[in-house]
């Protein structure tokens, strides 16, 4: 018609093959990940299809949510079936449950991961394992000061099992990869490492994050670092004094650590 009744857009009928938000396209329906118990967890991750390529990897922040405020007898059997599991994607996918929550029974078989013939669970299993202060992390961590682990995430493992002096084998190991985003995880795991040990042998390391990282968040966490050592050397107050952050700028006048 002239007035273009025909053209005007009209609310979309949802068509019978949409996914909701609870359902995944090609995998069974189930409750809001809120809702979720260990029966729904092992059922997502042993039957959704899919291997260690893109399709295989979505929805992995469904299992990060359910294990952050589960309930640890739920999580029981989640930890009993990772024990078991040998298929990569399951086992990839498991961990997942354990990246914000504390693995509350590690045993050699979680260990065995971070030697895993897959990179990408090697990847996975030193974040999980990064979390747990324990002597047998510490010496993996120990062990796989080389270039390939290092840029792969293999430094966090000291995150939580980290021990005055350990900051020696940091400092022989450390290099500058070549890889821009390796550098940046790199730099991203010693401050985390030392955000949480601020002891005085950070030093080093924390100039290291601060001269070479690309990242603004790692830089600022690297002063806040020295700052809280009192180790901040007079050329970086200089330096300091005139960066584009404002955390950064205090903290090298001795201001309060805020943003």
């Amino acid at each position: 018609s002239s007035l273009g009744i025909s053209n005007i857009s009209r609310p979309r009928e949802k068509k019978h093959n949409e996914s909701r938000p609870d359902q995944d396209a090609n995998g069974p329906r189930q409750p809001r990940t809120n809702k979720w118990t260990a029966e729904h967890v092992i059922e997502w991750v042993e039957t959704t299809p899919g291997d260690l390529d893109a399709a295989g990897r979505q929805g992995l922040y469904r299992l990060r949510t359910w294990g952050r405020k589960a309930p640890e007898s739920e999580l029981a059997a989640v930890v009993e079936r990772l024990s078991q599991e040998t298929i990569p994607i399951r086992v990839f996918r498991y961990l997942h449950v354990f990246l914000a929550r504390t693995h509350p029974a590690p045993d050699d078989t979680l260990l065995a991961f971070a030697d895993h013939h897959r990179p990408m669970i090697r990847r996975v299993a030193y974040s999980v394992l990064s979390r747990l202060d324990d002597p047998r992390v510490r010496q993996l961590a120990l062990a796989r000061q080389q270039p390939e682990p290092m840029c792969k995430g293999a430094l966090s493992m000291f995150e939580a099992s980290y021990r005055p002096g350990d900051h020696h084998a940091i400092e022989r190991a450390i290099f500058i990869p070549e890889n821009v985003d390796d550098l940046h995880r790199l730099a991203l795991d010693l401050v985390n490492i030392f955000g949480r040990h601020p002891l005085p042998g950070a030093r080093d390391l924390m100039l290291f994050a601060y001269e070479h990282s690309p990242c603004g968040i790692s830089r600022k966490s690297s002063v806040r670092t020295l700052s809280r050592i009192g180790d901040m050397p007079s050329w970086l107050r200089e330096e300091a004094a005139f960066d584009a952050s404002p955390l950064i700028r205090k903290l090298a006048t001795g201001g309060p650590d805020e943003e």
